[in-house]
């Protein structure tokens, strides 16, 4: 098949423009092309080029060309752009329409395979593809599926937004590369727009989108899919994208809006006439507006440095400026007025003739004393902490971001976003059906813990939805109508703060927020000294706290850290130290606890010294066949479908293999397992260079639970790398008593969630003997010794080597056998027998010598 090139001219031939044509690659990955002459050349010869290679690479913002029977490479004209060697569907790519009929579009409705055209629409004016549920108490799947081959590693990435008519659940949305989910998103109804980017080597995919949903009485449901982006389908581009409202940038691969009072015109930016003005974004001179009459909304309070204490006020136009001035006269100059009281933790300080308000050194606190403001340190275990409120709206210095997107997420043409008043903010009312009006603030906790306080209002409650997110994460969607206030904790770090609003028909709702205040940033002054929490502490003057070091922690409000006691750990900076699992020992650095050669649970030991350590574990590893599947204190690898596990028992150090990295961050744990990259798509903490590449994960850091059973005995390890962005991963090993399996092998059982568990059959998951419960055994006398040992039962082992042993005589136990007895007691009866008849014979004798003399 030919596919069009190029439309670029060329006139390098007989000063005739021309146009490539260029063939599929071949299996030889090499191509034709035909250079053909345009049709109002008088010539009829078309020039073929044959082996051509299919991996010249042109970069983003450039096209193939063939110039002289060489290949090129070529800018894309103005107003055009692209990524280099990739497939844009959609927003700022090829038009849907054009695309779907290359898709396989499938719809279920409660599991049956139903027309398609009941899950999904195409939004034809707005360039994205819609999915819907308005069907009540009905299960809806709508999957979008495609094959594509990368010729080099690539990524492809989506951009999408959830929604429902009333806030609450929207759906769930996979991601799918060859039938494995690798992204999943069920977060509630937020209407924010997101990107999920999968990463891929070079190679053959199928890839599925899939959106489940369910639908609710008096809701619906909504998937809008406003762009696809595949990167790597070519090693240079086959054609550049109009830029959609926008205007490219320098180099051609990326698009830029035109700015406020300017319109796009033959891709460039045009400043509007006289006494009009556009928003951003805008195009063609008909979105150049008439100017509406300035009033005084349209301006903006500006106070000048305070000299001599004294101030004046000048009223100034906000930015952008849209409204017509011409009539319109400015307040005259306020002059001579008082100084600015300063806000809370600020006091006022001159220098020279001008009057500041600044803030305590950094360690300090702003305080009272006699009357007078006065500069404190914060003493040792306790620090500063700053707090900064805004109020005042319609100053020129607020440090947020303020801006408007539509339903196909491009900037609104009749909003800039939340509305500044001098007391308050705005959403608006009657914003179109769509738009969404977002509030943003950065901020950077320096305190343990930070807080963001803020006082709304909600005006004529309707199906709009007010939420607020923490680094694109839902946190909160606030409906209650009237005055109220709200709170969010924030962790240490830096962190994207955004309030936002949107309604999916119009509406006279109205948001208004009053004041936000941001406790524990860089930013405010300080007030109060806070105590440090456990596991930290500080100096004298310090704006925060520092965690102890791993086996360290103190207690609140602590100038230094301790050790933590013997039989407890810890295994993360700034948190307490935590008890070891019944029958296990903290290590010498107390950062972990390991079992010793006997385990001990409720009443029952169990000899574990085989299963310990595989440096000296010669029962196990002491062969050349065994020897590959001891690594470190583990063993392995352990196979399943789609990981290689490596197993300690109670035994925890740093898993090292050539050439793998980790998910997150080396760390001492207790089970790890070899997975392919694909798998940590989406997961939280992953590294970009591990993606897609083998990777090393820990399955567990901590040992939670040991327990017998009735056949063994089993233990947990938990707090393992991040599974989801809530859970982590975690395992269960069970020892099961099996004395003809010998020492055994470790097999995974089964997967559940993020837990994996596995199953050792061995005489070691037999609990020792007790010494009333074997049969004790003696041997011959041999040697002038006798030993003894004892004999095991069948459910339970004696794995100590026996060797008591007492002195004895052969003699005296050869004398001791039956039948030496059996002949000592008829020689004795002999002896009795041959004593009785002399006696006799003698008597005998004695009686007939006697009546031999009475005869005489």
């Amino acid at each position: 098949m030919l596919i069009l090139w190029s439309l670029l001219t060329l006139n390098s031939i007989t000063g005739c423009n021309y146009q490539n044509f260029f063939t599929d690659c071949g299996d030889l990955d090499k191509r034709k092309v035909f250079v053909v002459p345009d049709p109002q050349c008088n010539l009829n010869t078309t020039f073929v080029y044959e082996n051509i290679p299919c991996d010249f690479e042109c970069t983003s913002g450039q096209i193939l060309d063939f110039i002289e029977g060489e290949l090129t490479c070529s800018s894309c004209p103005d107003g055009q752009y692209n990524l280099g060697g990739a497939i844009q569907i959609g927003h700022g790519g090829e038009n849907w329409g054009k695309f779907i009929p290359n898709f396989l579009l499938q719809c279920w409705v409660n599991g049956i395979l139903s027309d398609s055209s009941l899950c999904q629409t195409w939004s034809s004016a707005e360039n994205i593809l819609l999915s819907k549920n308005n069907l009540t108490n009905s299960f809806l799947t709508f999957a979008l599926s495609f094959s594509v081959k990368l010729v080099k590693d690539g990524f492809i990435t989506i951009t999408y937004r959830k929604e429902a008519l009333v806030a609450g659940p929207s759906g769930t949305l996979f991601m799918k590369v060859n039938k494995e989910i690798v992204n999943k998103d069920n977060d509630d109804s937020s209407s924010l727009w997101k990107m999920q980017t999968i990463q891929l080597d070079k190679g053959f995919y199928e890839i599925s989108i899939e959106f489940i949903s369910k639908g609710l009485e008096k809701n619906e449901i909504m998937l809008s899919l406003s762009s696809i982006v595949i990167f790597g389908t070519s090693f240079a581009a086959e054609s550049c994208y109009d830029c959609p409202n926008l205007i490219n940038s320098h180099n051609h691969s990326s698009c830029k809006l035109c700015d406020y009072n300017q319109y796009l015109e033959f891709s460039i930016c045009q400043d509007c006439p006289l006494e009009t003005y556009s928003l951003r974004g805008s195009i063609g001179i008909i979105s150049c507006l008439p100017k509406p009459p300035c009033t005084n909304d349209d301006l903006i309070p500006f106070y000048s440095t305070c000299i001599n204490d004294m101030r004046n006020l000048t009223y100034i136009w906000k930015e952008p400026h849209f409204c017509n001035d011409k009539e319109f006269i400015l307040p005259p100059v306020m002059t001579s007025l008082q100084c600015e009281k300063c806000s809370e933790g600020f006091y006022q300080k001159t220098i020279g003739n001008e009057t500041l308000c600044q803030t305590c050194l950094p360690g300090e606190i702003l305080k009272v004393v006699n009357g007078t403001w006065v500069c404190e340190k914060c003493s040792a275990g306790t620090f500063a902490l700053k707090e900064v409120k805004y109020m005042q709206w319609n100053q020129k210095n607020i440090e947020f971001n303020n801006y408007c997107l539509n339903s196909g997420g491009a900037y609104c043409q009749n909003t800039l976003g939340w509305i500044r008043f001098q007391d308050y903010l705005s959403s608006g009312t009657n914003l179109d059906p769509g738009y969404e009006v977002f509030f943003e603030k950065q901020v950077e906790i320096v305190a343990n813990t930070g807080k963001i306080n803020f006082f709304y209002e909600i005006l004529n409650s309707d199906f709009g939805s007010f939420d607020v997110f923490v680094d694109h994460k839902h946190m909160l969607t606030l409906k209650s109508e009237g005055n109220s206030s709200s709170s969010i904790l924030l962790s240490p770090g830096k962190h994207k703060i955004s309030w936002n609003y949107w309604s999916p028909q119009p509406s006279f709702q109205e948001i208004r927020i009053y004041s936000i205040t941001i406790i524990g940033s860089n930013e405010g002054g300080s007030i109060t000294c806070e105590k440090c929490q456990i596991g930290t502490i500080s100096e004298s003057g310090a704006s925060y706290c520092e965690y102890c070091p791993e086996g360290h922690t103190s207690l609140a409000g602590s100038a230094y850290c301790t050790e933590c006691a013997n039989g407890y750990y810890n295994n993360d900076k700034g948190m307490p130290c935590k008890q070891c699992a019944n029958g296990t020992f903290s290590n010498q650095n107390r950062t972990y606890c390991h079992a010793n050669t006997i385990l001990r649970i409720d009443n029952d030991n169990f000899y574990i010294k085989a299963l310990l350590n595989t440096f000296l574990n010669e029962e196990i590893c002491g062969s050349n066949n065994s020897q590959m599947f001891c690594h470190q204190t583990f063993f392995g690898p352990i196979l399943s479908n789609d990981i290689e596990y490596y197993i300690s028992i109670l035994s925890p150090s740093v898993f090292v293999l050539e050439d793998l990295k980790y998910f997150s961050e080396p760390k001492f744990g207790y089970l790890f397992g070899v997975v392919q990259g694909i798998e940590s798509e989406g997961k939280p903490g992953v590294k970009k260079e591990c993606k897609n590449h083998d990777i090393i994960v820990n399955f567990g850091t901590e040992v939670t639970k040991i327990e017998k059973l009735n056949n063994g005995f089993t233990f947990e390890y938990d707090f393992g790398d991040y599974c989801t962005e809530n859970e982590r991963y975690s395992s269960k090993i069970n020892i099961l008593c099996d004395k003809e399996s010998g020492v055994g092998w470790p097999v995974f059982s089964r997967k559940n969630r993020c837990e994996h568990e596995f199953t050792w059959n061995s005489k070691y998951g037999c609990p020792v003997c007790k010494l009333d419960e074997m049969i004790d055994v003696s041997s011959e006398c041999e040697d002038g010794k006798r030993y003894f040992s004892k004999l095991e039962n069948d459910h339970c082992i004696y794995p100590y080597l026996v060797n008591v042993y007492e002195s004895c005589s052969v003699f005296i136990e050869s004398i001791k056998k039956a039948p030496i007895i059996a002949a000592i007691i008829v020689l004795v009866l002999l002896v009795i027998l041959l004593v009785t008849c002399c006696v006799s014979y003698l008597r005998h004798k004695r009686e007939y010598q006697k009546l031999s003399t009475v005869e005489k």
